[in-house]
């Protein structure tokens, strides 16, 4: 019979376990890598609920946006927040009136001079909604809170849609209708340098150009 020595039978039986430092070093490890896994889907969950106050904030706008063209005079106080989908937005309103260019000038000094409407008379209106304070905005714009703007082109003696322009003419003494009415007469050109000249025949027309019977100039 042959006997092994005492170390060869001693390495056979002797399992390796983890020592301290390994514990600490795994530890640390898949503290981190759950650190970075964690810290993503918080990233994503924040980037999704910013996208979705954007269009919260794009919504508000459109909505004011609406308002003003069905009746002006019934917007809500700029001082105070509006409420929508249980969070509170601040809004602002500039305009500024706009002076459409023509691409042919000589043709738009004509429709200028025979035209009994001004056509300086549309308005840009520019809305900016943020998400305001209470919601965990700000109190006066800041880009880096949640926001949106929203421009439109404004006529104002143009209504949005049949319905808007009955409803003014339904109450004659309302504010809206009085502003409607203000509206027009300032749009609206008296001066004598926009009266069509007449030709010698009676009809009305630029000299040097021959009226068709309907009235209008030919091409």
């Amino acid at each position: 019979m042959t006997v092994e020595p005492y170390n060869t039978l001693s390495r056979r039986g002797f399992r390796r376990g983890l020592t301290f430092l390994e514990i600490v070093a795994a530890t640390a490890i898949l503290g981190m890598l759950a650190a970075v896994v964690f810290g993503g889907f918080s990233a994503m969950i924040s980037t999704q609920e910013r996208q979705q106050r954007r269009l919260a904030c794009m919504e508000v706008a459109n909505r004011l946006v609406l308002q003003y063209l069905d009746d002006p005079l019934a917007m809500p106080n700029p001082a105070l927040p509006v409420e929508y989908a249980g969070l509170r937005y601040r809004w602002t309103l500039t305009q500024e009136v706009v002076t459409p260019a023509h691409a042919r000038p000589d043709l738009g000094t004509e429709l200028a001079a025979t035209s009994s409407l001004r056509f300086d008379r549309l308005v840009n209106l520019h809305f900016t909604v943020w998400l305001a304070e209470e919601s965990g905005g700000s109190m006066s714009f800041d880009s880096v809170v949640p926001n949106a703007s929203l421009s439109r082109l404004y006529d104002p003696i143009n209504t949005r849609n049949p319905d808007s322009l009955e409803n003014i003419f339904k109450n004659p003494n309302s504010a809206q209708y009085s502003r409607w009415w203000d509206e027009l007469n300032r749009a609206s050109t008296t001066t004598r340098s926009r009266t069509p000249t007449r030709s010698p025949s009676g009809n009305s027309g630029t000299p040097g150009r021959s009226n068709t019977p309907g009235g209008g100039g030919g091409k």
